[in-house]
């Protein structure tokens, strides 16, 4: 065990072992204890947090392998360690791959497995497969150089995010299928197709990683195969297709279909076709058919769901033959497929016909102000089914003397007491399976043999047939396309300014670049003391951030025609802000002002997303859209790239707005009919406050300054992270205290401490009457609350919208502890103000 440096100099004295740093700095320019030494060693960028805690446990050897210097440990699976590496001369990070035998293993065997993921990976060229550079040896160790991907696992997204957009998980899916035909051109199966193998990088593209065990069934001298795998089931139980559930040695590429339909079900719907515990989704993938997608969301297309369907097949002959067939059945909800057609151009199937020009139909039909003419769904369709491959069905696997090498990818036996034996690789974020419910077995149940195999070899280039049984939806009314990608550079800094009736002017500050904004569209913010950006640089999009002040950039869209008073919205961003900051609304061509339409999902920096919603515009027949981004930092922007609005058939369910839980309901109240008034015996009047404006995040003043309040009253938001605008304006010839919430956690408040903090006494049994006089302005909602000072609700009405002044009472009975108001706005947005103007408590008197 190596010993921990006691000192700087022997923490440096490590550091010139190692060989990570070419010069390493004097004891004296760092401080004497060795762990801040480190710190400052990583501040300065000397050593990464890994190199530094490795020294820090007396550790000098293995950072230099070769001509790599190890940066970072990336994870840790059954077969190796992976690293972050860099090339010393070239400076290209890669991941590599460093061979670990366990205790119980077969070192040779162990070996031999490792030796063959290198040969089966460099046998694959392709876009959408993680690549290999080289096999190397340190000492006696080998190690894997191969391509860093730089993004999350499409498991990982779906832990964080839930079900995908359909058009994402389309594009997501037609890009791994894409793989998939290259690797089957070439007579290898991958045979552990899930979520968590399928890797997407910042720029959207997704890449199919744990290409570690494959066989070459055409070397009759390679029998490690069957040794490492006899007697374990290969693939992953969530998405195992039949016959390989069945340790069947003759799978072919139908059953990379089959798990890759098991995993867009996944992408789609949020979780795996089938639940229980290991050997209840096996005997379900054998016997049991899941329920339709569009069972489980009625919003999908159910063209979509047949494609889905088609894949998860119980039969091989009855799935899409070859992944090229996949890609034709979803050609018609490839919206955006240059990415998919990057892959197919590395295939057979590129060869002979003009994709680009089918399968991107639509896009070459955007015209210069950026409207797309819809066009029919299914000649994409046509595209890739009448383009030519050299394997359009799959062959039978002989697995003694044929010809043909497999690729099967032994992930991990589904057997419970089984362990990984495959790297579940991620290449920057390891496949972390989640838990999942484990219930009683069922009793034993026959197994259904597998089905015969394929006939044997086909015609040598027959054309791929159009998929059967897959209805395309329906096309939409377009109401409106706009696309960003082609904007060229511009800046534009601007604030707003409060005029003295209330009302607000955006006044820019400075302009520069050639580009100009896209027709229509426009950058302000709405907070006075902000100052925010509208701008296009090199990334294809336009965007918006706060340089300083309170996170209000906001991005408006241009005038859209909702004839039905409903839409769909698709968006392509990337958000990389912090959660809850980039929110969607909506502002009608009437009087009414905007309100929440939907959020949009935060995003890792340089990552796209597309979302889709279905969008009620409670009857208005024309508006914008706005685009908030409420994030403080510059660095957390807010881009969309392309907006399209469609007009959705009647019936269809709009996407529900995830709103904050409802306030607690209050425990029923007496109604205290007949009652009278009597004394006044508190008065307050927001006169007595001077005149101010302050944005505050929980309770901290952000921007502006509040003034002193008397003692028992403030005005927050009672969420530390929640952020909200309050103030004391003038209001229809009567001075108001008014609060605006700016997040989504809706906790704008003012509060009376009445009998704890401001000298009243109430006396138990006794009843009183609280009276508001209160304006909301355009969508504002709130209501006024008496609580005990434990925050148990006593009494609450809900604010009725309206013109003009109105007053709000609650009546309710003093018990034995204390009492608090809170006036409270449950809506959220700029503009959607609540003021009131006077508080009052009076006494009631029973009837006689």
């Amino acid at each position: 065990m190596p010993a921990a440096p006691a000192s700087t100099t022997d923490l440096l004295d490590l550091l010139r072992k190692s060989g990570v740093a070419a010069s390493v700095p004097a004891p004296g320019d760092l401080p004497a204890e060795p762990q801040k030494a480190a710190a400052a060693l990583v501040k300065q960028g000397v050593i990464t947090k890994f190199q530094a805690q490795q020294l820090l446990l007396g550790r000098h050897k293995g950072f230099r392998l070769g001509a790599y210097v190890v940066l970072e440990q990336l994870g840790r699976g059954g077969m190796g360690v992976v690293y972050l590496a860099e090339h010393l001369e070239l400076r290209r990070k890669v991941a590599v791959k460093v061979l670990v035998v366990g205790k119980d293993d077969d070192a040779k065997l162990a070996a031999e497995r490792f030796y063959r993921e290198a040969r089966a990976a460099a046998a694959l060229d392709h876009p959408n497969i993680v690549r290999i550079f080289d096999v190397c040896r340190h000492g006696d160790t080998p190690y894997l150089v191969m391509e860093y991907v730089e993004g999350e696992s499409l498991q990982q997204v779906l832990d964080r995010e839930g079900a995908l957009p359909y058009a994402s998980a389309s594009d997501a899916v037609a890009q791994a299928a894409a793989g998939l035909q290259h690797a089957h051109e070439k007579g290898f199966v991958h045979r552990d197709i899930k979520p968590g193998n399928l890797m997407r990088d910042k720029t959207g593209v997704v890449k199919i990683l744990d290409m570690g065990l494959a066989r070459s069934a055409s070397n009759s001298d390679d029998k490690l195969t069957e040794r490492l795998d006899a007697g374990a089931v290969v693939g992953t139980a969530d998405f195992i297709a039949p016959e390989q559930a069945l340790n069947s040695p003759n799978v072919d590429i139908r059953a990379d279909i089959y798990s890759l339909g098991a995993a867009f079900y996944a992408l789609v719907t949020g979780k795996p076709p089938f639940a229980g515990n290991t050997t209840q989704k096996l005997l379900q993938h054998q016997m049991a058919a899941p329920p339709s997608m569009s069972a489980i969301d009625a919003t999908l297309p159910k063209g979509l769901a047949g494609v889905a369907a088609k894949m998860l097949a119980k039969k091989p002959a009855d799935r899409f033959q070859t992944p090229g067939e996949v890609i034709a059945a979803l050609a018609p909800w490839l919206g955006n497929s240059s990415r998919v057609l990057a892959g197919l151009s590395r295939t057979n199937l590129g060869a002979g016909v003009d994709l680009h020009a089918r399968l991107r139909r639509s896009e070459d039909a955007l015209s210069d102000s950026g409207v797309v003419d819809p066009s029919d769904p299914a000649a994409e369709t046509g595209a890739v089914a009448s383009a030519k491959t050299a394997r359009s069905s799959p062959r039978r696997v002989e697995v003694g003397g044929s010809r043909r090498k497999m690729f099967p990818i032994v992930a991990g036996a589904v057997a419970v007491a089984a362990s990984l034996a495959g790297i579940a690789f991620a290449l920057g974020v390891f496949d972390r399976e989640p838990a999942r419910e484990v219930t009683k077995a069922p009793p034993p149940v026959p197994v259904v043999p597998p089905s015969p195999s394929p006939p044997a070899d086909p015609p040598p280039t027959p054309k791929i047939e159009a998929p059967a049984k897959v209805t395309p939806p329906l096309p939409e009314k377009l109401l409106a396309a706009f696309d960003m990608s082609a904007v060229k550079p511009f800046t534009i800094r601007s604030v707003v300014e409060v005029k003295a009736n209330g009302s607000k002017d955006s006044r820019e500050l400075g302009r520069t670049g050639p580009g100009t904004p896209p027709a229509g569209w426009s950058g302000r913010a709405w907070n006075k003391d902000s100052e925010m950006e509208f701008f296009a640089d090199a990334t294809p999009a336009i965007g918006i951030r706060t340089l300083r002040g309170p996170g209000s950039a906001m991005l408006f869209s241009p005038k859209v025609n909702t004839p039905s008073g409903l839409c769909r919205l698709r968006v392509d961003y990337s958000a990389p802000v912090k959660s809850g900051a980039a929110h969607v609304r909506f502002k009608p061509a009437d009087e009414r002002g905007a309100w929440d339409a939907t959020k949009l999902a935060s995003t890792p920096a340089g990552v796209w997303k597309s979302a889709e919603f279905v969008l009620d515009l409670k009857g208005a027949t024309a508006g914008l859209f706005e685009f908030h981004n409420n994030d403080t930092d510059p660095n957390g922007t807010l881009r969309v790239r392309s907006v399209v609005v469609t007009e959705p058939p009647p019936g269809t369910t709009p996407t529900p707005l995830r709103l904050s839980a409802p306030a607690p309901q209050p425990a029923p109240q007496p109604a205290f009919v007949g009652w009278t008034e009597g004394a006044v015996l508190y008065r307050f009047d927001a006169a007595s406050i001077p005149a101010y404006r302050a944005s505050l995040e929980g309770r901290a003043v952000t921007a502006g300054e509040a003034p002193p309040f008397p003692r028992g009253i403030s005005g927050s938001c009672w969420k530390k992270e929640a952020t909200g605008e309050f103030r004391r304006d003038e209001i229809d010839g009567s001075a108001a205290l008014g609060v605006t919430n700016l997040s989504d956690l809706k906790s704008g408040q003012f509060s009376f401490e009445l009998e704890r903090d401001m000298g009243l006494t109430f006396q138990p049994g006794k009843a009183y009457r609280v009276k508001v006089s209160y304006q909301l302005k355009n969508d504002a909602a709130g209501s006024v609350v008496v609580q005990t000072t434990e925050y148990k609700t006593v009494g609450v009405t809900h604010l009725a919208a309206g013109g003009g002044w109105r007053t709000a009472a609650v009546a309710v009975e003093r018990g034995d502890l204390p009492l608090r108001l809170t006036i409270d706005n449950t809506a959220v947005g700029e503009g959607n103000t609540l003021y009131f103007r006077t508080v009052e408590v009076v006494e009631l008197a029973a009837p006689r």
